[in-house]
């Protein structure tokens, strides 16, 4: 498939500090840098769930990345893990609302050491590291992959 066919989405919420452009606890600008000094060309989204809009700067046109403030799905509970419970959901969701069909999910304290294109196995089948659900990607016209997500 081309290189357009895909997209990269990261998952951001902060309701601690309103500044994204200088946060190092959710270091989700150092991410996306790592990741453009070695891919340049494939689409990113920030699924920007923060209860207040975070301040960007003019980081999203530098490094090329558009922010969408972003409803989480489930409601916010009591214990700050439960926050964790929509990412996966939330992902698809917002998949089916962009032309590409080929998605990666990135937590922001993954720190990119080379191109993560092209993919190591095929998305027909949800792909992730069972220790680790910070990276993973899918092909979201996969049947199997749609099964996975219900």
């Amino acid at each position: 498939m081309s290189r357009t066919n895909k997209a990269i989405i990261y998952y951001y919420w902060d309701n601690w500090s309103p500044h994204a452009y200088k946060n190092i606890r959710v270091p989700i600008i150092l991410s996306i840098a790592t990741l453009r000094a070695h891919n340049t060309y494939t689409p990113i989204y920030v699924l920007d769930c923060s209860t207040n809009l975070s301040n960007w700067r003019d980081l999203p046109q530098k490094l090329g990345f558009k922010v969408l403030h972003w409803k989480k799905s489930l409601p916010d509970y009591s214990k700050p893990w439960t926050d964790f419970l929509a990412r996966m959901k939330d992902v698809n969701q917002f998949s089916h609302q962009i032309s590409a069909s080929e998605i990666i999910y990135c937590d922001s304290d993954v720190f990119w050491l080379k191109d993560p294109l092209p993919f190591n196995e095929s998305p027909d089948l949800f792909c992730c590291d069972k220790f680790n659900n910070g990276f993973y990607y899918f092909d979201k016209t996969s049947t199997a992959c749609q099964k996975f997500f219900e």
